[in-house]
């Protein structure tokens, strides 16, 4: 069997799916929520996006990056928003990926190109980003649960991840 690589115990391995698993899971379920210590993290910042969002501030943003940029930056321009476009949650395949359609027309270029160039950068960036965005806070809640493994006073932050996920957008 496995071991604790902490204490040395050894590890129990229970199936989830039996009825008992699942009437506990249920009965505890409050208690499982209150407790996972980067939920309200991860609500506040969704409230944030969520209203810089509906508010059309990150619309308009996206679309004044895209119509000041010269035509041969235009791709990599268009890539890059779609990548950071992640910061307003949906709003890359919402509006960049059409926009990147209309916007690569409207220079003469054929707009599947933009919308295939968009879609690529969007899909790729999805948890990768330059800037920190709603995503973060979860991966640094999972970064965190494993890290408490080792250490369980550890403290992160929701920018603990920034640089790996900088490279990854990148690569």
């Amino acid at each position: 069997g496995e071991t604790h690589p902490l204490t040395g115990d050894e590890l129990a391995v229970k199936n989830l799916l039996t009825g008992a698993q699942m009437a506990a899971f249920l009965a505890n379920m409050i208690e499982t929520f209150v407790l996972f210590a980067p939920l309200g993290i991860v609500l506040v910042a969704m409230l944030g996006v969520g209203v810089a969002e509906h508010s059309g501030w990150i619309d308009a943003g996206l679309k004044k990056l895209l119509n000041f940029t010269p035509k041969a930056f235009l791709t990599p321009m268009l890539i890059l928003i779609a990548i950071v476009s992640h910061t307003a949650a949906d709003a890359g395949y919402v509006l960049v990926i059409p926009l990147g359609g209309v916007i690569f027309y409207a220079a003469g270029r054929h707009p599947l190109a933009g919308i295939a160039a968009a879609f690529a950068g969007v899909s790729g960036g999805f948890s990768a980003n330059f800037i920190p965005s709603a995503i973060d806070p979860l991966i640094m809640s999972f970064t965190l649960e494993a890290a408490r493994i080792l250490d369980p006073e550890i403290a992160l932050n929701p920018l603990n991840n920034i640089y790996f996920t900088a490279a990854s957008s990148i690569l």
